[in-house]
């Protein structure tokens, strides 16, 4: 009996579509790195963001141009 040197899943077919399954899944996983990155990013940014926001206002608080209840008001609406 004389055997390919492909072996039992042959030649062909499975090396066109095996190499397109990993092209697929490099695709793939290159898309949710990036995604995870970018999601990491964003993150930080609103982080930074709000901290300045809430910097601001402990600024203004301290130089009275805030009373108290309106200071207490606007902070935990920044920290919603």
């Amino acid at each position: 009996m004389m055997h390919s040197m492909y072996g039992l899943f042959g030649g062909g077919f499975n090396m066109m579509f095996g190499g397109l399954f990993w092209l697929v899944l490099i695709i793939i996983f290159l898309y949710l790195l990036f995604r995870k990155v970018s999601e990491d990013n964003s993150h930080h940014h609103t982080r930074s963001r709000k901290q300045s926001a809430l910097d601001i206002l402990d600024e203004e608080y301290a130089k009275g141009n805030l009373s108290e209840e309106e200071y207490m008001r606007k902070k935990n609406n920044l920290r919603q």
